[in-house]
């Protein structure tokens, strides 16, 4: 009964598998690309560039000039204008800081982009999983299925005992389960990619594998220049410059403003150079320059402290990943020297000893389930080294 009620779910994922075959492949960099036009964040990101160039234009933000028209001797009217404006300097450290702020705007756009690749490998990487990880199940589970069927047969007509066709029956069931989990999860999988590339085709990934093995063999072991990829990193240096900007603005406006205007408050026969005001304002109130002063120059001092956080912490996770790669890689090399073709090895004699009479059922499933353990361990292994692998890229802004 238990078989019977399988067995039409195998149908089903047989027909549904049929029906993959003549899916569209979805390759990594395709869904990065599509990923990347969908993705509101780096849209945000990208007005954000565009909101901070703008604003470069108004560093050179003059006073209103003042018109006035007054009787400055109660006998007649007349006009006079007053500019008013900072000292050069200031509007330079101002377009300076400006074009610094632009600066730290297309780093955050970088770490937008480095954060979504990241992301959509970890997806891609899962679905590539979920997808190797059903077929072996599959594998597994057919195989199963047979001599579950055959077991019944046998028990009904007294040739193996209840304990035995009870075993067979167990196994089935458990590799049924985590089959149906494994549909599940591939399923999700699929529904994540289809979220952030806006794709509603149906679509395959390129088959699972491990990721090349000169990205991390070839990679050193410390370097001055590694840190400096980061997208992290360079968004903290950034942010360093701006503040030193800052500082420098600061001390610009401890400079005098000057003031221009034409007032005609004499007879029309006064020559016109008389006629004109110039002002100058004098920074008495040193004080409260200084304290802006020293406020910056403290804030310039917390980023550079951010900075050295960041690169610490940058340090412990290329470290830790790149040890994760390490520990990965030796492990899918024990796997594929010596894990699988003894695994192979093993369903190959197993089978032959039971067709012989050697092997009862519950010898036969007990080395059987142990072989396909092996290889689901392997993609285990190949699962993390590459996941090790992407962490390792984010670090270094890929």
């Amino acid at each position: 009964m238990i078989f019977g009620k399988s067995g039409g779910l195998v149908i089903l994922i047989s027909l549904l598998f049929h029906a993959v075959s003549g899916q569209r492949i979805l390759t990594l960099d395709e869904a990065i690309s599509a990923a990347r036009m969908q993705s509101p964040q780096l849209a945000a990101s990208g007005k954000q560039q565009k909101h901070d160039r703008l604003l470069e234009k108004a560093a050179w933000n003059l006073p209103d000039p003042q018109f006035v028209l007054e009787s400055p001797t109660g006998d007649f009217m007349t006009f006079g204008l007053e500019q008013s404006f900072e000292f050069p300097t200031v509007y330079v450290r101002q377009k300076q800081m400006a074009r610094e702020q632009t600066r730290l705007s297309e780093k955050s756009h970088l770490i937008s982009e480095a954060a979504l690749n990241a992301r959509i490998r970890q997806l891609y990487l899962h679905w590539q999983f979920a997808i190797a990880k059903y077929q072996q199940l599959k594998a597994r589970d057919s195989l199963i299925a047979q001599m579950a069927q055959s077991a019944f047969r046998q028990y009904d007509a007294g040739q193996i005992d209840f304990v035995e066709k009870s075993f067979v029956e167990l196994q089935y069931t458990q590799t049924s389960i985590a089959r149906m989990a494994a549909q599940t999860d591939m399923v999700y999988a699929l529904q994540n990619i289809q979220v952030y590339t806006g794709l509603t085709d149906t679509l395959i990934p390129v088959p699972f594998g491990k990721a090349p093995i000169d990205f991390v063999m070839g990679w050193p072991a410390s370097g001055s220049d590694s840190p400096e990829r980061s997208p992290l990193l360079a968004y903290s240096r950034q942010n360093e410059s701006l503040a030193m900007a800052a500082v420098r603005l600061e001390k610009s406006k401890a400079l005098p403003d000057l003031m221009i205007g034409y007032f005609n408050q004499a007879e029309p026969s006064t020559p016109f150079g008389l006629r004109m005001r110039f002002g100058i304002s004098v920074p008495l109130w040193f004080w409260q320059y200084n304290a802006n002063i020293r406020a910056a120059k403290t804030r310039y001092e917390i980023r550079q402290d951010e900075s050295d956080t960041v690169l610490q912490e940058w340090t412990f996770q290329w470290n830790d990943a790149r040890n994760d790669a390490l520990k990965s890689f030796n492990t899918l090399s024990d796997y594929e020297q010596k894990g699988l073709p003894g695994a192979a090895e093993m369903i190959d004699a197993s089978q032959r000893m039971f067709t012989a009479g050697a092997y009862d059922y519950i010898r036969y499933l007990m080395t059987v389930s142990e072989a396909y353990r092996v290889q689901e361990q392997y993609l285990d292994a190949v699962y993390a080294f590459n996941l090790a692998i992407i962490q390792i890229q984010y670090l270094n802004g890929q």
